[in-house]
């Protein structure tokens, strides 16, 4: 995950001389919570499939009430470890 100075929120923060703490604060619950993911996930994901989180977590827009929008993609047919 890039860094928020990086994004073009950030950008925009940064050009605007502005200070956007929630908005900062959000992206860094992301990062923190992807982190945490793929610790958590590991090489629990087999090579020829690929774990995708989307929804406010993926956009780096974490809250409180935010769930957790994923999906596993399969290349090729599925099986049972992919469960």
């Amino acid at each position: 995950m890039i860094e928020w100075s990086q994004t073009p929120v950030g950008k925009l923060e940064s050009l605007t001389n502005s200070d956007w703490v929630a908005l900062r604060s959000s992206w860094a619950d992301s990062k923190a919570q992807i982190e945490k993911l793929q610790g958590l996930v590991g090489d629990a994901v087999p090579s020829e499939t690929s774990l995708v989180v989307f929804g406010s977590l993926g956009r780096g827009e974490l809250t409180g009430q935010s769930d957790l929008d994923w999906v596993l993609l399969v290349d090729g047919r599925c099986s049972p470890q992919h469960r």
